[in-house]
């Protein structure tokens, strides 16, 4: 179980290395570069949706260490890399296609357990974290209701994540239909937890513009603003979308 352990660590560490930087450099280029747009949901909910980094890479390597065959007296399995550096390395070095492969095998058997036990609060959470890592926001959002409708003790991440991946689910397509009343009572769900979160303070705004509640969206923006960094990368957002409401 120790190797399990610090495997997972290392597992973990390799997918932030892998994952984590080069979407944040994506957020952060877009934001400087002011293309980021309401209905753009990668430079928005990125930040909340990595946050399944972590599960997913013990999850992943607790589906490899523990398989049958390490069970045998004689089973030796491969020495764990000697620092995160060398995971990530390794990792990283694997075709792109193989990569996809390995992550996409551990999360069907992750669903393949889920089959058999239904009620597993925790593997529901990690399956919904994994989809959000794979970009796969609409079985993301499956997998969070199963969790939400078992868990009535479930943490504010939980709702974050999950209102994450129904805004997500949306896409680029502008003539995609606005935010639904799921993600709506799903965003407010989360203002219960904190009411300045600001993925539900900004997508409540965005929902409030789309059914004419003008008044309503300029207020919601106008706290993120107040509480979000004046240099972030948010900042320019805000300050175009209430310039389109003042301009009228």
């Amino acid at each position: 179980m120790g190797l399990f352990f610090v495997a997972a660590i290392l597992l973990a560490l390799a997918a932030l290395a892998i994952v984590i930087w080069p979407a944040r450099a994506v957020f952060t280029r877009r934001a400087q570069q002011g293309d980021a747009s309401p209905k753009d949901p990668v430079s928005r909910i990125g930040a909340v949706l990595l946050l399944g980094i972590l599960p997913l890479g013990a999850g992943a390597l607790y589906l490899a260490l523990g398989a049958p065959e390490s069970l045998d007296p004689n089973f030796s399995p491969p020495a764990a890399p000697s620092s995160p550096q060398d995971a990530a390395a390794a990792m990283a070095a694997l075709p792109e296609e193989e990569r996809a492969a390995m992550i996409e095998n551990m999360v069907a058997g992750l669903e393949a357990r889920l089959e058999e036990t239904p009620d597993d609060i925790n593997g529901w959470r990690m399956l919904a974290r994994s989809y959000g890592v794979l970009r796969r926001p609409k079985d993301a959002a499956r997998a969070y209701r199963s969790l939400l409708a078992r868990d009535e003790n479930a943490s504010a991440e939980d709702w974050r994540n999950f209102a994450a991946a129904l805004v997500a689910d949306r896409g680029d397509d502008e003539t995609v239909a606005g935010i639904s009343d799921e993600a709506v009572d799903a965003l407010e769900r989360l203002r219960s937890f904190n009411a300045d979160d600001p993925l539900a303070l900004f997508y409540l705004g965005i929902a409030a513009r789309e059914r004419g509640d003008i008044d309503g969206a300029a207020a919601l923006w106008r706290r993120l603003q107040e509480i979000a960094p004046a240099d972030g990368p948010l900042a320019p957002v805000l300050e175009r979308l209430l310039g389109e409401i003042d301009a009228g």
